[in-house]
């Protein structure tokens, strides 16, 4: 198992044995306010990866944990489903996995589910709201959700949209972006990989993805 682990470069940080991902995972638990408790509920995690949150649901008591992940476990370095499944094997999990990006997420592809974790992929995409509508309508109960912001320098409501390959690795925008107020896309914005809000436009585009 030690020879599996150590095989690849992780992104998800684990508290089993003492290997460290990228991500400070497991700090997240605390700042998401993450349920103590999913005893009896379904649980879908998007953009699953390495399956942290999948794996930590099923402890929590889930009846159901269905993984999902297109983008990060297409066979590409880090990018790759192997660490998912080493996790599944060593912990004798019965999660769900299923390859799938997020643009084909429906209740008819999926089903519905009580608790939806959306962590860490709504600043991938140019059209965040579209991502979000995805997932309200799978969820019945709860949707978590994780994004990086920017341009938390304004004090007013607004998106920025990231001209080149959206975040590095840190986190941190790459070298060119362009910021327009409010929720609406201007039409004059360029082509762009990647938009995110500022902490004061976030609730704001979660409740337009409600829509």
């Amino acid at each position: 198992m030690r020879e599996l682990v150590a095989g690849r470069e992780w992104f998800h940080s684990w508290s089993r044995g003492h290997h460290a991902g990228i991500d400070d995972t497991p700090a997240k638990l605390n700042w998401l306010d993450f349920p103590e408790s999913l005893k009896g509920k379904s649980v879908l995690d998007v953009g699953s990866y390495d399956g942290y949150f999948a794996f930590g649901s099923e402890r929590r008591g889930a009846a159901r944990v269905v993984a999902s992940d297109k983008r990060c476990w297409e066979p590409v370095g880090l990018a790759y489903w192997r660490g998912f499944d080493v996790a599944h094997w060593a912990l004798g999990s019965k999660v769900e996995k299923r390859l799938i990006s997020v643009e084909y997420i429906s209740p008819a592809s999926v089903g519905k589910f009580d608790v939806v974790l959306f962590l860490g992929v709504p600043h991938h995409t140019q059209d965040p709201m579209r991502y979000l509508r995805h997932m309200f309508r799978v969820c019945s109960e709860t949707l978590i959700i994780e994004t990086h912001t920017d341009g938390n320098d304004y004090d007013e409501p607004m998106m920025v949209f990231y001209l080149d390959d959206g975040l590095l690795p840190e986190g941190r925008p790459e070298r060119r972006s362009v910021q327009f107020l409010g929720s609406e896309r201007s039409p004059h914005a360029p082509p762009s990989k990647a938009a995110v809000p500022n902490a004061a436009e976030a609730p704001a585009v979660c409740r337009r993805g409600r829509r």
